[in-house]
């Protein structure tokens, strides 16, 4: 009876041993032509390892190397490798401490300005590093950009972490295609029609228009991804970190299941009431959040020291409203150009310097027929950097030579009050020059024509040369005021 049954056992167990070494060739053919295939066919999207963060969101899991990758079709739009430093940032590695040798400027951004579509030697924050130093002005220029993130956000990473780096300028690069509803929950939701699964802070305005910030969804947030890592176990981490094919099954099945939950809305009539917030009252709420964080973002940079710079970065839409995929959806009287204009206008009232970087956009489109922006991807490629780098260039090292300049000034050594550039602005005052002193940025956004200048108010001084005001300045109000715009070369 034994060997009966042991003849059974062995009958089986020939065809359960073949069928098991099977499903491993089978597992291992299919990793291997996955693998060999990703490399001509795009699926899907790049990783995102981001981890929680309880006091701004999220940031960069430190430390690690991947390829970003986006698709167009089932070709690479574009594929790049991407390594995140030990502060959790897609840069070089950059200490706290900073170096007595060279200006110091902080970026904060969202996905435009962490630059993950292109190389990072690509990407405006290096072009700047680069050219800057190039110029004279040895300059480390620190990206510290997150996808998705949003004003809100910005402002509190540089509350926690950005000030941390002593910077001498902090730039702020507004994404005008997202940003401004990424800072409302309402619009946030309804963009993303339940797609982005991260926290947004809950936020309330004090009685003196402030916002204040309650941080429990970020502590929440860090709190379930902990949760959720710890139920997986070992073996499935193993599993998802090496095998191709189930995060492939894993992203089709969530893809559904977002598909089955929340079918999305018309994306493009809802941004197109981004145009026109009169007809939106959730838009109207949205751009003033919006003005309260730079308002409070611009008050904590000038707090700490340092100078703010705000650059406003179009999208492909309000660089080329004419082209038919992106008018599509657009009523006749909206106005693409209408989030910049009143962006553009509250940081006047801030007396705040400024670069509007879709003029120089616009103007190379309507040359040469490209964006700068992917054709599907909303992000910048690298000529669409080369063209911000080359609009921010001249205002920030304008920033940078003031900044160091004031510190040789007498009275800037904190005498002048919490903003020591100030001490160049009441210099020019004592010497009656014709122009109002207040904030740089006043200065920055004006500066009065030079004697026998053809076209007087056609170029705009940068700020080096508010340190040798002729007598020929004015008031801004004499001429038009076209911030930033035409300004000298580097090499005066």
């Amino acid at each position: 009876m034994q060997r009966h049954g042991g003849r059974y056992s062995r009958r089986f167990a020939f065809p359960a041993a073949a069928l098991g070494l099977l499903a491993v060739i089978t597992i291992v053919g299919s990793e291997v032509a996955a693998r060999v295939a990703k490399q001509f066919v795009c699926d899907g999207r790049g990783p995102a390892p981001f981890v929680p963060h309880s006091e701004f969101g999220w940031t960069h899991e430190a430390g690690v190397e991947f390829f970003s990758y986006g698709c167009l079709g089932r070709r690479y739009e574009y594929k790049v490798p991407v390594r995140i430093n030990s502060k959790g940032l897609r840069d070089n590695e950059h200490d706290f401490a900073r170096s007595a040798d060279r200006s110091r400027v902080l970026v904060l951004g969202d996905s435009v300005t962490e630059a993950g579509q292109v190389a990072l030697e690509e990407a405006f924050t290096e072009r700047l590093e680069s050219q800057l130093t190039s110029a004279g002005l040895p300059t480390e220029v620190i990206n510290a950009g997150h996808a998705a993130f949003s004003t809100e956000n910005e402002l509190l990473y540089f509350r926690h972490e950005g000030r941390r780096y002593s910077p001498d300028v902090v730039m702020v690069v507004v994404n005008l295609a997202n940003d401004i509803a990424e800072n409302s929950t309402e619009t946030r939701d309804a963009l993303y029609a339940g797609a982005l699964h991260l926290p947004k802070a809950i936020t309330t305005f004090n009685s003196d228009g402030t916002l204040a910030f309650d941080t429990r969804p970020f502590r929440d947030f860090k709190v379930e991804v902990a949760r959720q890592r710890a139920s997986a176990g070992s073996v499935a981490k193993t599993i998802r970190s090496n095998l191709y094919l189930y995060r492939w099954l894993e992203r089709r099945l969530d893809s559904e299941t977002a598909e089955q939950k929340a079918p999305p809305p018309d994306r493009i009539a809802f941004l197109e009431h981004m145009f026109r917030p009169s007809a939106s009252p959730a838009w109207s709420l949205a751009y003033h959040l919006t003005e309260t964080l730079i308002r409070q973002l611009v008050n904590d940079i000038r707090a700490s020291g340092s100078l703010p710079l705000i650059v406003l970065v179009p999208s492909a839409r309000m660089v080329a409203p004419d082209r038919p995929h992106e008018a599509l959806g657009l009523a006749s009287d909206s106005d693409v150009q209408y989030p910049a204009r009143r962006l553009a206008q509250h940081l006047r009232t801030l007396d705040t310097a400024f670069v509007d970087v879709a003029p120089r956009m616009r103007g190379a489109y309507e040359r040469t027929g490209r964006t700068g922006f992917y054709e599907f991807d909303v992000h910048p490629t690298g000529r669409g950097h080369r063209i911000i780098a080359r609009a921010i260039r001249p205002s920030l090292a304008s920033l940078v030579r003031v900044k160091v300049d004031s510190d040789l000034l007498p009275g800037s050594d904190g005498a002048a009050g919490p903003f020591p550039w100030r001490g160049l602005l009441t210099t020019a005052a004592a010497a009656k020059e014709h122009w109002t002193p207040g904030a740089l940025g006043s200065a920055l956004t004006f500066s009065g024509p030079r004697k026998n200048d053809p076209q007087p108010c056609a170029q705009q001084l940068p700020a080096a040369d508010l340190l040798r005001i002729t007598p020929h300045a004015r008031r801004a109000a004499d001429c038009p005021v076209h911030p930033f715009r035409g300004f000298r070369s580097l090499g005066r």
